[in-house]
């Protein structure tokens, strides 16, 4: 049996990079993405460990980041990148602004370090923001076309994946198999 999706996009391309909506990533990445709480950032108590280094090397270990729309990046293999968009103690909680703010950072980051495949979830949507508003911001940098990576970023949807599919139908053209 073949599922067909009828009218639903998975995918679109501005310039060099590819952005793939999927219920869960299938590749290894060269880096993953993580939506990071501001409180948490600033408080350095990060869920996935000790505190990272801040995107471009600015500020030193010691002194967390206190914007939102930083990016955190940790090396590694994979490396990790904390997207600091989501401020529990306002509402809305997630900001458009900070949203296209780190993304434009993360293409900045996956450029110097040259990172090719990048995976993420709905960054933004932890703080509840409307699924157009998450995947607009990341379709609004990609559509500068000034980067030559990433080249793919893949956004694992889970249960919202059918949601994202139609969502993403605004941006798309048709995509060949």
């Amino acid at each position: 049996m073949r599922v067909i999706h009828g009218g639903l996009y998975r995918e679109v391309t501005f310039g060099s990079t590819r952005l793939v909506l999927t219920e869960r990533p299938y590749r290894s990445p060269d880096a993953v993405l993580f939506e990071e709480n501001t409180h948490l950032a600033m408080s350095g108590s990060f869920r996935a460990g000790d505190y990272p280094a801040p995107a471009g090397g600015g500020l030193p270990r010691s002194q967390p980041p206190v914007m939102g729309g930083s990016v955190l990046v940790r090396p590694g293999r994979p490396t990790e990148m904390f997207l600091v968009v989501n401020d529990g103690g306002s509402q809305p909680a997630v900001r458009r602004g900070w949203l296209e703010r780190a993304w434009l950072e993360v293409f900045r980051e996956a450029e110097r370090l040259k990172l090719s495949f990048l995976v993420a979830p709905l960054i933004g949507g932890m703080g509840g923001a409307p699924l157009e508003e998450v995947l607009s911001s990341v379709v609004g940098v990609m559509s500068l076309g000034s980067h030559r990576f990433p080249r793919t970023i893949e956004i694992a949807c889970g249960s919202l994946a059918e949601q994202a599919y139609a969502a993403l139908a605004h941006y798309a053209h048709p995509v060949r198999h």
